[in-house]
């Protein structure tokens, strides 16, 4: 239970500001400790990832110019060169994955990256739920917190890639919205497996039901 945790609520309650809190306090005690602590920041669209770095930024940048690596997986936007400049940042295409890899395994500092899910299989060496099979080895259970914004809106398929990086002793927070639409699906579940088929959100709430709540 301890390494689950589900953060509900509807629009505009700073769900994502929570999160980015969150994941700022877990780099400040990785750079404190000086434990090479790797999170996965991940949703189900970029406009998603992007508002959660956003919140994120200045905290990173509060953290010092070379406290954590900044990775992100074939960003869109131009963002903020000024800034960025300030810190380890760095956008990576699928060709730099490699890389990004073997800097996560120096274990010489912190590291955080942002990815859409779609993202993560090329990350894991995975076939998307699209895509082609790959004869590459798996590269999996590389991050020890892992966090999904607008978690309602991921479902559970799309969602693998980002579980799949989770370590044995990970942390998995999902964030989102239960009374939202769920993802639109074009398999009809069999009656009372729509958790299997709908949004990773609301699997674990099934799965997990007596999940304590905290107001």
């Amino acid at each position: 239970r301890r390494c689950l945790s589900l953060i509900w609520g509807p629009p505009g309650t700073g769900k994502t500001t929570t999160g980015a809190g969150l994941a700022a306090a877990e780099l400040w005690l990785a750079v404190t400790r000086q434990m090479p602590q790797k999170l996965l920041i991940t949703g189900p669209n970029y406009q998603t990832v992007e508002n959660f770095y956003s919140d994120l930024l200045p905290l990173l940048l509060a953290l010092g110019p070379d406290a954590a690596r900044v990775r992100w997986i074939e960003r869109r936007e131009l963002g903020e060169p000024d800034l960025e400049a300030l810190l380890d940042y760095r956008r990576c295409d699928r060709k730099s994955l490699e890389v990004l890899r073997a800097e996560m395994e120096e274990g010489d500092k912190p590291t955080i990256v942002f990815a859409v899910t779609a993202q993560l299989f090329n990350l894991a060496n995975l076939p998307s739920p699209r895509g082609k099979k790959s004869a590459a080895v798996p590269a999996l259970e590389m991050f020890d917190l892992v966090m999904v914004d607008e978690a309602s809106q991921v479902d559970v398929a799309s969602a693998i890639g980002a579980l799949a990086e989770l370590a044995p002793s990970g942390r998995l927070v999902l964030l989102g919205d239960r009374l939202q639409m769920p993802p639109i699906s074009k398999v009809e579940s069999p009656k009372g497996c729509e958790h299997l088929v709908g949004s990773i959100l609301d699997y674990f709430q099934v799965r997990f039901g007596e999940i304590e709540a905290y107001p």
